[in-house]
């Protein structure tokens, strides 16, 4: 069973050194046989990268075959035209390996300063994904909107790809709609349970299917390989619960298993009741059998390896794709 396998650029928010680190991190995602890398995307938040298109660029310089794109861009806070060129333009200096993941946003500040209206956000992006559409056929377009109006524009340079693959990132069945009705894939379940989540990826099966667009699902998981489960007890652990405490601060309404994992009391195999069906966990037989449970139940075509950047450890980060790189993927590689 071929599958494919991306991770982000970077899980450890940083202040400074961030953009060098995501560089490297690249180099290595390449030289490791990933296929996707992503960057996750935040406007006006310390230690969160700002203009992916320009960061992207440098890392498609320093990389041969790794897919490249945002996961997720917040949409509503741009213009899709500027979104549209950015993306070209990837496509051109990547040599046709961008693509672009999107979701509607959940953080007022993002978008107040832009002058966009929180409350039609959903508005916003559906418009916008419209646009974008119109926009990477390389052709010259209008569209006439309530939020996006304009005449005989076309994007240049044109993409490589006709057009690069658009996802959206999508934690509820209306966000999945969305996706299913106007874009080429889903990107998400990284908080969910998969049993959580599948009201999502079947609420958007079925609008992709109405559409008469293909699937696509990159399933993002998190991720912790060790030769023996008992090293992750000690060093991911500690980390992974850490990070769902602080979301709980976050702002946005996460799901049952982040509150459960926050607030529940401890069992006594902990590591196995955090795991179950909300990560991937173990050592590489027991995740590479998880990993074919998942494309069972789920379909999805890729899978999004998140190493918990609550630790701050990078160098035990990348013991840890390492050891994914040469103990799972080479399972999947048929």
């Amino acid at each position: 069973m071929r599958m494919l396998f991306a991770s982000e650029l970077a899980q450890v928010p940083a202040d400074t050194g961030l953009y060098d680190q995501m560089l490297r991190r690249g180099e290595l995602l390449d030289s490791l046989g990933f296929d996707i890398s992503l960057i996750g995307h935040h406007r006006f938040t310390m230690g969160m990268p700002a203009n992916v298109f320009a960061l992207l660029a440098g890392v498609a310089a320093r990389t041969e075959r790794l897919r490249l794109g945002s996961g997720v861009l917040v949409l509503p806070s741009y213009h899709p035209l500027d979104v549209a060129e950015g993306l070209a333009t990837l496509d051109q200096v990547s040599h046709g390996r961008a693509f672009l993941g999107v979701g509607v946003g959940y953080r007022e500040y993002e978008l107040a300063p832009i002058g966009r209206d929180f409350s039609k956000r959903g508005q916003i992006i559906t418009e916008a994904l419209e646009v974008l559409n119109l926009a990477l056929t390389g052709e010259v377009v209008s569209y006439h909107g309530e939020q996006f109006d304009f005449d005989d524009v076309r994007v240049e340079p044109a993409p490589v790809q006709s057009p690069p693959p658009i996802l959206v990132g999508a934690m509820t069945p209306v966000s999945a709609r969305r996706a299913g009705r106007l874009t080429d894939g889903l990107l998400g379940g990284l908080q969910e349970s998969i049993t959580e989540y599948l009201p999502t990826l079947r609420a958007y099966q079925k609008a992709a299917d109405e559409a008469g667009r293909p699937r696509r699902l990159w399933l993002k998981r998190s991720v912790a390989v060790a030769a023996r489960r008992s090293e992750l007890e000690e060093t991911w652990l500690p980390g992974y619960l850490a990070n769902r405490q602080a979301r709980l601060a976050d702002g946005a309404s996460w799901s049952a298993s982040v509150l459960e994992d926050a607030d529940r009391p401890r069992p006594r195999d902990e590591l196995a009741a955090v795991a179950d069906d909300r990560a991937l966990v173990g050592t590489p037989d027991e995740i590479i059998a998880e990993i074919h449970r998942l494309h069972e139940v789920t379909g999805c075509e890729a899978i999004i390896v998140n190493l918990d950047w609550s630790s701050g450890d990078v160098e035990r980060i990348e013991s840890h794709l390492q050891m994914f790189a040469k103990e799972v993927i080479p399972a999947f590689a048929n």
